[in-house]
């Protein structure tokens, strides 16, 4: 199944809202990578097998569930998971894409490629389970960025953030 959306990051129709620069942002997303625990709570443990400046390898513990992914930072642009297939999980990748395409408004593009079965063409239980998948991949992304924004306000996010 291959998904992608974008969720825009300034609302600037919204005096109320934290406006994100796009160190912010990505300082967000790199978090997200390096305290997977901080935005997925359904996480039970997580340990960084190894780390570069390029990125890192991370196993995932969700109960007796074990995932194991690559996760590889691109030039302050994008985010890209890259998950390992296992018995216990079909693998797929998930890219995290900054995008500003008049220099000034931010977006993310959050790009998904899974095993699952596209619900293009399907009927039925496919449809059923790629409709349910994609609407919770929209609201995870959705809780990812008030995450980010959380931690802009709080002031939690620190330079050694910026990869």
């Amino acid at each position: 199944m291959h998904f992608e959306h974008l969720i825009e990051i300034n609302d600037r129709d919204n005096a109320l809202s934290v406006q994100l620069t796009h160190a912010q942002l990505w300082a967000g997303l790199v978090r997200r990578a390096t305290d997977p625990q901080h935005f997925m709570p359904q996480l039970d443990a997580a340990h960084i097998l190894s780390r570069s400046e390029q990125g890192l390898r991370r196993e995932l513990h969700f109960g007796s569930l074990v995932v194991r992914d690559e996760v590889r930072f691109e030039s302050r642009q994008a985010v890209h998971y890259l998950t390992e297939a296992s018995e216990q999980h079909g693998g797929g990748s998930l890219t995290m894409r900054i995008e500003s395409p008049d220099g000034e408004s931010l977006f993310v593009r959050f790009t998904y490629d899974t095993p699952l079965q596209d619900d293009s063409g399907e009927t039925g239980e496919a449809v059923k389970v790629a409709s349910y998948v994609k609407a919770a991949y929209r609201e995870a992304d959705i809780d990812t960025i008030r995450l980010i924004r959380e931690l802009v306000e709080d002031q939690k996010l620190e330079s050694g953030d910026l990869h």
